[in-house]
């Protein structure tokens, strides 16, 4: 240990002892007394500790804050992806815009059924191409809605217990 440590520990162990002396004499004292004042080095470090507890305490607050808005975001992605899936003929398909436009192009070349592969790339026989447009096409909006909604009350909310709801 250098000696300019040992002089800050013997300087800290002085200032405990001497703050705890003026406390003990406070408690045992029956008459009023009039407490010594403490060194101004003794407040010093009692307000940059108080600062320092602070800031921390801040740093701590904004680092659960985007800890739990990452989480919230991928739960709202994930919850899309699950909601984007379906299922038909046997087959799973993973809505999004180029499947929508697969199928489209299908359909604006006259082609009622098609053979399409799902997310496991095992064919699929799509019987009535316009009845599965709609269908598709209806999921993807009403899933894209819902998730925008969720994802701007995600970005509304500035704390994180605002966050998980509470």
């Amino acid at each position: 240990m250098s000696e300019m440590t040992r002089k800050k520990t013997r300087a800290s162990r002085a200032k405990k002892l001497q703050t705890e002396e003026v406390v003990e004499q406070i408690a045992t004292t029956e008459e009023p007394m009039q407490a010594e004042t403490p060194p101004v080095e003794v407040v010093k470090e009692v307000i940059i500790d108080a600062a320092i507890d602070e800031r921390l305490n801040a740093a701590i607050a904004a680092s659960n804050y985007r800890i739990t808005l990452n989480n919230q975001r991928q739960n709202a992605r994930l919850a899309l992806q699950k909601g984007l899936t379906y299922a038909v003929n046997g087959g799973v398909f993973n809505i999004d815009a180029t499947l929508i436009s697969l199928v489209q192009s299908l359909i604006s070349m006259d082609k009622e059924s098609a053979i399409l592969l799902d997310v496991n790339q095992n064919p699929v026989e799509i019987e009535n191409l316009q009845d599965f447009q709609e269908s598709i096409v209806e999921i993807y909006y009403e899933k894209m809605n819902e998730f925008l909604a969720e994802f701007k009350s995600i970005q509304k909310s500035r704390t994180a217990k605002a966050l998980i709801g509470e």
